[in-house]
């Protein structure tokens, strides 16, 4: 990571202290995280709520799930399933990159 870029115009007089003030913001990185939601019986599970932050989405009929604009570093990953046990896992985000994380649920 680093700073964002700026651009802007200083007049410059000969003679003269010229300043200015600028605001740098960091830059940041994003990535995608996607995975599949299973029972114990290795099966995709229909409905699940993912969700990183305030980033959710629910699996497909098969289980499959993607959240989109995930800042990088270190996240929890919750789910929500009436009537099954989902626990909160963790996933390591890469800027600019996709990371597989499937998640197993219990009933």
């Amino acid at each position: 990571g680093g700073y964002e870029n700026y651009s802007g115009t200083v007049t410059v007089i000969a003679g003269q202290t010229t300043s200015r003030d600028i605001a740098m913001s960091l830059e940041v990185s994003y990535g995608i995280v996607y995975g599949v939601v299973t029972d114990d019986r290795d099966r995709g599970v229909n409905k699940v709520e993912v969700w990183i932050g305030s980033v959710t989405t629910k699996t497909d009929s098969q289980g499959n799930y993607q959240l989109d604009g995930i800042t990088a570093g270190s996240h929890e990953v919750y789910c929500y399933k009436k009537k099954y046990t989902c626990p909160t896992t963790t996933v390591t985000v890469i800027a600019n990159t996709s990371t597989m994380h499937n998640i197993e649920i219990y009933k």
